[in-house]
């Protein structure tokens, strides 16, 4: 049996089992009660809801951020829009002058509060009411996040949430209109899906629990289902794909009813409070480490991050030593789409390569956070 006699520090947030058998009724936080938010199976459904609502037809061009996961992109090309791209400034935000010619011509631009920070959109914003566009918010990183006292997604057009990317649930994304209504109406998502995200979820329940012998279960399990598995071919990049392809299959497909009882149980004000406060003790640990540059050297007023993010040169390095030690870290966005003129956007292609997200996330101890600095301090040689 495979024992897992190391709790592993896991890179996403696990949830307890009285979460997974809630079934609260609390009212929704803000602005998600609001009768101009929809609930969605994921922020990509969202975004293809926000495509139609705001009357996008194929042909015209939007304008967005080359820094990019990638899978926010296929909502618009399967919808038959054209894309042009902008680079970011040093905070994150739109560069003011990537982003006028960018939108010189389209007919809206998304901009993204990336990991949870704020960025300030009031450029960008002035800009496309003076072309007369709608302004879509990618908020998928920053469910919790304000900005200046104000639930960030609430001064553009439109704006879409991840719950799933926060929260330990098995789905769930959102969809706030400044005005107007959408075009769907959410229904069920398929069962299937629903049943296979909660045994995920309950498999990384079971991986962190503090018990061994619960551990040493859930080793098996895996165990034996790489043994069953091992005979299937495996497709090269495959796993990769899967995370870009939209999922034409699930076009109005809503938030799951077992997903928002859980997200009805959570606390938001603690997970909100747990991350900035591992966010900052990362930031203070770490602060002057060789080879690691945080990606946002301040953690804002305001943000709920999602990860500690920070641009490694020897990335793959550092990944494989905090692997052998079974400490979870992401790279953050590996896929490179190919819609993406990369050679124009070479800061973001760099940090695309070199960028890591460290752990911050509200299941997250003292003592995960002490093994997590452990590692990076070896590996760094301090």
């Amino acid at each position: 049996m495979e024992v897992l006699a190391t709790r592993p520090v896991a890179s996403m947030p696990w949830p307890t089992f009285g979460a997974l058998l809630s079934y609260s009724q609390r009212p929704l936080p803000h602005p998600f009660s609001s009768p101009d938010a929809t609930l969605w199976t994921s922020a990509r459904i969202a975004l293809w809801q926000a495509i139609q609502s705001l009357g996008l037809k194929p042909g015209d061009r939007v304008a967005l951020p080359a820094f990019c996961c990638g899978s926010e992109l296929e909502p618009f090309l399967v919808a038959g829009l054209e894309l042009s791209f902008f680079s970011c400034a040093d905070d994150l935000a739109p560069d003011p002058t990537s982003f006028r010619e960018a939108i010189s011509g389209a007919s809206a631009a998304m901009v993204t509060h990336y990991f949870g920070f704020p960025v300030d959109l009031e450029p960008a914003l002035e800009m496309t009411r003076r072309e007369g566009i709608p302004l879509i918010e990618d908020c998928a990183h920053a469910l919790y996040t304000t900005r200046g006292g104000e639930q960030v997604g609430l001064a553009g057009d439109a704006a879409i949430y991840s719950f799933w990317k926060t929260v330990a649930l098995p789905d769930g994304g959102a969809l706030h209109l400044r005005k107007g209504g959408v075009k769907g109406t959410p229904k069920p998502p398929p069962p299937e899906l629903v049943k296979k995200a909660t045994r995920h979820l309950l498999s990384r329940t079971l991986r962190s629990h503090p018990s061994s012998i619960l551990r040493g279960t859930e080793g098996l399990r895996q165990q034996l289902r790489r043994g069953r598995n091992s005979t299937q071919p495996h497709e090269k990049g495959g796993d990769e794909w899967h995370l870009i392809r939209f999922p034409n299959e699930l076009i109005g497909a809503g938030m799951s009813s077992r997903s928002l009882r859980i997200f009805r149980a959570t606390d938001h004000v603690q997970v909100r409070k747990r991350r900035r406060h591992n966010y900052q003790r990362l930031q203070e640990a770490m602060a002057g480490t060789p080879g690691i540059v945080p990606l946002v050297p301040q953690l804002p007023d305001g943000a709920c991050p999602l990860y500690f993010p920070v641009v490694v040169e020897e990335a793959a390095s550092l990944r494989r030593a905090l692997a052998t030690e079974s400490v979870g870290v992401k790279h953050i966005w590996p896929y490179f789409h190919a819609a993406v003129p990369w050679s124009k956007f070479p800061r973001e292609y760099h940090w695309k390569d070199k960028a890591l997200g460290f752990p911050v996330h509200q299941s997250l101890g003292e003592d995960d956070i002490e093994r997590l600095l452990k590692v990076v301090g070896r590996w760094s040689g301090r």
